[in-house]
């Protein structure tokens, strides 16, 4: 009988044991869904932090030394992340329309009757 009670005491303990074990996954695996959502918006907070220096120079009136600034932005941003993939910089030219200061597409002088 004695060695009943010790058979039970263990298969008592080994059960506990297993149940600690599957609380334990259980809370793993609860809590890295949580991580997984803080890594992505603190990337998604990155790109924005990393796009902002150059969303400044968007809009419909764009200067020529504001293209120049942006160009000399994206220069220095591509020759310092060189090696980081996902973070050269290429501007792309081929949606602009060029306007003279009459609004005009095609390249001729503004008279200054106008």
């Amino acid at each position: 009988m004695e060695n009943a009670s010790k058979a039970l005491i263990i298969a008592g303990a080994i059960l506990i044991s297993i149940l600690l074990i599957g609380v334990g996954v259980m809370v793993m695996n609860g809590a890295q869904g949580g991580i997984d959502q803080a890594i992505q918006s603190m990337s998604a907070q990155e790109k924005d932090m990393f796009n902002q220096s150059f969303t400044r120079y968007e809009g419909e009136k764009v200067t020529g030394s504001n293209v120049r600034a942006l160009i000399q932005n994206i220069i220095s941003s591509n020759s310092a992340n060189q090696d980081i993939d996902g973070k050269l910089v290429s501007l792309d030219v081929s949606a602009l329309s060029l306007r003279n200061n009459c609004g005009s597409t095609k390249s001729r002088r503004c008279s200054s009757s106008s």
